[in-house]
């Protein structure tokens, strides 16, 4: 099982603009839509300068593929 690492759009807009698709540029194109959280930017990093805490989240399938999601939350003012 691969693993992926997202971030809650809803939630954190402006921090994944900044650092996501900004300093770091290694978000991924194409999201993950969750029943709970809403719209979530997957990136396949596994060390985050920019993360505060992570939280797992179960398990996501795409293209015939299963992903382990763990949801990162990005630090504020870095």
């Amino acid at each position: 099982m691969k693993h992926i690492w997202a971030t809650v759009l809803l939630v954190q807009e402006d921090l994944i603009t900044k650092y996501c698709f900004g300093d770091c540029g290694k978000a991924l194109i194409g999201g993950i839509v969750d029943d709970v959280a809403g719209p979530l930017i997957p990136c396949k990093q596994e060390v985050c300068p920019y993360e505060e805490a992570t939280m797992e989240a179960g398990e996501f399938k795409s293209e015939g593929e299963i992903y382990n999601v763990t949801l990162r939350k990005l630090k504020e003012g870095k």
